[in-house]
């Protein structure tokens, strides 16, 4: 928060108050309102509500962290005491469904991985079998022809 701002029940500005939210405190926002400046947020101490992000005179009350270095300022402010425990225990849940899906990823390539190693190995199979049987036939024609040149041979013996 840029300023302090009010957190409401409600989206509409005559909802009931929660709280005032003070000056450079932070926020996680939750989802968009109906209105663009109409955000729920979460703030450090773990009290959900409705802010309007403009104030009466139109002015920005809340800055969107948007770097690397935002966030971890926040998590300073959140270690120095501010609900380091919530903070803390969001930022875990983040990193445990960002590396499930890392998880998920690495098995799907490593099943695919295996996938084609069994592919390929049938693959290598399969022309070793044809490749044996272009032998077999190699080696029959050559049986045949020994055969057939033996016969001749004979043939010519006992025309002799």
């Amino acid at each position: 928060c840029l300023e302090s701002m009010v957190m409401r029940v409600g989206e509409s500005p005559t909802s009931e108050e929660i709280k005032l939210l003070p000056a450079k405190s932070g926020v996680l926002v939750l989802r968009k309102g109906s209105a663009a400046n109409i955000l729920f947020v979460r703030d450090l101490e773990g009290q959900d509500g409705w802010v309007n992000v403009l104030s009466v005179q139109g002015g920005i009350l809340l800055r969107l962290l948007s770097s690397a270095e935002d966030v971890v300022s926040l998590w300073h402010q959140a270690e120095a005491g501010v609900a380091a425990a919530q903070l803390s225990s969001e930022l875990v849940s983040e990193l445990e469904v960002f590396q499930s899906a890392e998880l998920d990823e690495i098995q799907a390539l490593n099943t695919a991985r295996g996938e084609l190693k069994e592919a390929n190995l049938k693959l290598q199979a399969r022309e070793l079998e044809q490749a044996q049987q272009t032998a077999a036939k190699d080696s029959s024609l050559r049986s045949e022809e020994a055969l057939r040149a033996e016969l001749k041979d004979r043939d010519r013996e006992l025309k002799d």
